[in-house]
């Protein structure tokens, strides 16, 4: 694997490994903590043949979902429980998405459709509930364990953040426009659009 910034080629498991497209690539500018596919494997055998070959092991075709020490708050536990008691905390789980504050601190409209698009493809990869994916998770034990999503880090950033661009190219955050009222450079028409709308707060038409 390379690092664009650094140079460095090393040796690394797949699952820490991206593809080495162009839409990763221009996502991941800038960032000296991802690590890309050689090219040179590439052109040794051919770059859509080991594409499959490394996704099978693990390889990662969008950013992935990191997990972080949550920065939950007493009173925010209290609420998530709804003042009910507990025997213990079991666990609190939040979560990143690799790459997102680097992009959001260099953003231009290309990788704004790209971190749009590349949203949707990990929605698509998410195993469980689709909705999920945006969601961190506290727990508690009082008899049974009881579980009780929040959102997550990273989803509080993109509704927060003035990422996406309308079709004058202004830049606004996702209750300030509605999905179809984004730049012609979005695939607002794609697969999973929906979730995106419902998840970030879009305006609806």
């Amino acid at each position: 694997s390379i690092n664009p910034v650094t140079g460095e080629n090393d040796l690394m498991i797949p699952s820490q490994v991206y593809l080495n497209n162009h839409d990763l690539r221009l996502y991941f500018e800038g960032s000296d903590a991802a690590y890309f596919i050689n090219k040179n494997l590439y052109n040794r055998f051919g770059q859509k043949d080991f594409e499959k070959f490394a996704l099978l092991f693990g390889c990662k075709d969008s950013p992935k979902r990191i997990q972080i020490e949550s920065k939950l708050t007493w009173q925010e536990k209290v609420i998530l429980r709804n003042n009910r008691g507990y025997t213990r905390e079991l666990h609190t789980r939040d979560y990143n998405y690799d790459g997102l504050e680097n992009v959001i601190n260099d953003m231009n409209i290309d990788k704004s459709a790209i971190l749009y698009k590349l949203l949707l493809k990990s929605i698509s990869d998410y195993r469980l509930n689709k909705y999920d994916f945006f969601d961190g998770e506290y727990s508690w034990f009082f008899h049974r364990a009881y579980p009780e999503p929040f959102d997550s880090n990273f989803k509080k950033i993109l509704c927060k953040v003035k990422w996406l661009y309308d079709k004058n190219g202004k830049q606004v955050r996702s209750n300030e426009i509605a999905i179809s009222e984004l730049a012609d450079d979005y695939l607002v028409n794609e697969k999973y659009s929906d979730i995106l709308e419902k998840v970030l707060g879009f305006q609806l038409d």
